[in-house]
């Protein structure tokens, strides 16, 4: 009887380690992560909300970024394009052509 009392005492002796063990890491990686996003925040949305922007600053930019996507469009808008136009053009190379008579 005592070898399951001692068994007992020890199943719960390491429980209560492993408890002790888990709340600590779990303690310390909520304090990690609320560092990092206070330092996200400080980095990123205090600089925005120092300044707020009106809505026409807002849109000014947008429409900037619309110009320079129009000037310089991705690899990969100019590949599509690229196969857009060939499929135009090999379907326009099959249409029969209609020829009026005078």
């Amino acid at each position: 009887m005592t070898d399951l009392a001692q068994r007992l005492s020890s199943s719960h002796d390491i429980a209560a380690k492993t408890a002790r063990l888990l709340q600590t890491r779990i303690k310390l990686a909520q304090e990690r992560f609320n560092q990092r996003v206070k330092a996200a925040y400080d980095d990123h949305l205090t600089p925005l909300l120092s300044k707020p922007q009106s809505p026409w600053d807002l849109w000014a930019g947008l429409l900037a970024d619309k110009r320079v996507q129009r000037i310089d469009p991705a690899p990969e808008q100019l590949a599509m394009l690229a196969r857009v136009r060939a499929d135009r053009d090999s379907a326009a190379s099959r249409r029969p052509r209609v020829v009026a008579s005078r």
